[in-house]
């Protein structure tokens, strides 16, 4: 997959090389940016990357400390996928009484995000990465801010995907 990404930006280089040698009109530019954006739209499709629940590795355990709903220090947080469409949630709150929370449900996998249903009807959303998801808002958005770096758990140990 990195050489085909390699070859892809290559190509891109070569492309945009060529047009600035050839002409450098106003409409040599546009057609160059153009190209950018037509690329951009379809590097998943160029490259090959699938982001099917079929192709994606993501069933496994992940652990990572993400940041608390109010002031406090981090939660320390294990997260299960597994084969058969549930999964688990634990979560240690430090300095609480009851500081343990473990959460079941199922999820489905829609274009590379892990939609969690909680049994409580709640809904939580993780982008799958390589070696790791990222936790997503209620919205289903890139949370951001200084903290955005918190946002994600470390694959500790795969398990066999649903076949």
């Amino acid at each position: 997959m990195k050489s085909k990404f390699l070859m892809l930006f290559a190509c891109v280089a070569l492309l945009g090389a060529s047009v600035a040698c050839t002409n450098t009109s106003k409409k040599a530019v546009e057609d160059t940016a153009n190209v950018g954006e037509d690329l951009e739209n379809k590097v998943g499709e160029i490259v090959g990357l699938d982001m099917t629940a079929e192709t994606l590795d993501y069933c496994g355990v992940y652990e990572g400390n993400l940041p608390p709903v109010a002031e406090g220090p981090l939660v320390k947080t294990k997260l299960q996928f597994n084969q058969d469409y549930t999964f688990s949630l634990t979560q240690v709150f430090p300095n609480q009484k009851d500081s343990v929370i473990t959460k079941d449900g199922k999820y489905s996998v829609v274009e590379g995000v892990i939609n969690a249903t909680y049994a409580d009807g709640n809904v939580g959303y993780f982008k799958i990465g390589q070696g790791n998801v990222q936790v997503l808002s209620t919205d289903q958005k890139t949370i951001e801010g200084p903290n955005a770096k918190d946002y994600f758990l470390t694959k500790i140990e795969s398990l066999p995907n649903p076949m």
